[in-house]
């Protein structure tokens, strides 16, 4: 190695070492910010977020509260099941509650390999917990080749198959629309590496900044298992199947995600005040192991119009971006250098399909 290599050398292990102490400070701020704006919450709403988070930061998981109840008010009419396809979805809505019981995902295989009767397209299965479900039967006003309308006496609700896994939700009321949205429900995978964890966008006065709940509390606790692989084993004694958290804060989208696929809200006329989690572990299993993650956001009350996006398909790279969701793929401080390598990794998958 001659004197200009090593030069170059000792600039670029510089510019190296540089990123990284940039990459870990910038890292401690987010998660020092994160920590002030949720203590900042419960001082500011002591009557109820203090109590729900003091509880849940000492992770007792025998003091969980049991899973939420959302849109269960009694239907009196038949369900009515109506599909809507494109070329990459097909998305099954309900009459009950106008809400999404799946979304097939037509160019995703179940198991490795081509699509067949024998390995079918993924489906994302909400029916034990509907997305976008309200409470109420409602009827269909409006069907069209990509959208639907449903109405009942308090709200209509019109909803349009908008591509790359969008739904475009527009709602109105004469009174008020309803303050809670579920996202729908993720379910654990097969795969030895399998996970299921929630990101959100946490509002803050510098714009915003993403945060993983299998990484920060109040959620950590219980999402750090899966089906095995890296994540080790947590003792289920005390935990019941179903545990609920609230988690406090104003935020721009919320995301429950599996290995591969999420369930997300985003692009909303207003920001969530704040969400609530239920975890499901597999009764099944001797140790802690999780079955399924769902997710239902609170919205703005007393609002009588209001537009979001609904996704719910791929954690890939380029739609996640378009959606400012980017940070749903977790790359942690090495993420400007993964950025560019998936995109020259998925041109040449383009290139050279998988065989």
């Amino acid at each position: 190695m001659n004197k200009q290599e090593k030069t170059i050398a000792i600039i670029l292990g510089l510019c190296l070492a540089g990123w990284l102490w940039y990459s870990v400070t910038e890292q401690k701020k987010a998660a020092d910010a994160t920590r002030e704006a949720m203590a900042a919450q419960a001082v500011a709403q002591p009557a109820v977020a203090a109590p729900k988070v003091q509880e849940v930061a000492s992770v007792k998981p025998a003091e969980a509260k049991p899973k939420q109840e959302v849109a269960k008010a009694a239907y009196l009419k038949p369900e009515k099941l109506v599909t809507l396809s494109n070329a990459q979805e097909n998305v099954v809505f309900s009459t009950h509650g106008a809400s999404v019981k799946s979304v097939t995902l037509l160019g995703y295989a179940r198991d490795c390999g081509e699509i067949s009767d024998k390995n079918p397209p993924v489906v994302l299965d909400f029916a034990s917990a509907p997305a976008l479900a309200a409470e109420g039967d409602f009827e269909i006003v409006e069907q069209g080749k990509d959208f639907i309308c449903f109405r009942n006496a308090t709200m209509t609700r019109r909803i349009k198959l908008a591509g790359d896994y969008r739904l475009e939700v527009e709602e109105t009321s004469e009174s008020s629309l309803p303050s809670m949205l579920p996202i729908g429900v993720m379910s654990m995978g097969s795969g030895a590496n399998d996970l299921l964890s929630i990101d959100s966008w946490a509002m803050d006065a510098k714009g915003g900044h993403v945060i993983h709940y299998g990484e920060e509390e109040p959620l950590e606790s219980y999402l750090v298992a899966s089906t095995g692989g890296c994540s080790g084993k947590k003792s289920a004694v005390g935990i019941p199947e179903t545990s609920e958290v609230s988690v406090p804060g104003s935020c721009a989208w919320v995301a429950v995600k599996n290995r591969f696929f999420v369930t997300a809200v985003c692009g909303m006329s207003a920001p969530a005040t704040d969400f609530k989690a239920a975890m499901t572990r597999d009764m099944n299993a001797s140790d802690y192991v999780l079955k399924d993650v769902s997710a239902v956001v609170g919205m703005a009350k007393d609002a009588k119009t209001r537009k979001y996006t609904f996704f719910a398909g791929p954690k890939k790279q380029s739609l996640l971006w378009d959606l400012g969701m980017r940070d749903v793929m977790e790359f942690g401080m090495w993420r400007w250098v993964c950025y560019p390598l998936v995109w020259v990794l998925n041109l040449f998958h383009s290139w050279i399909p998988s065989f």
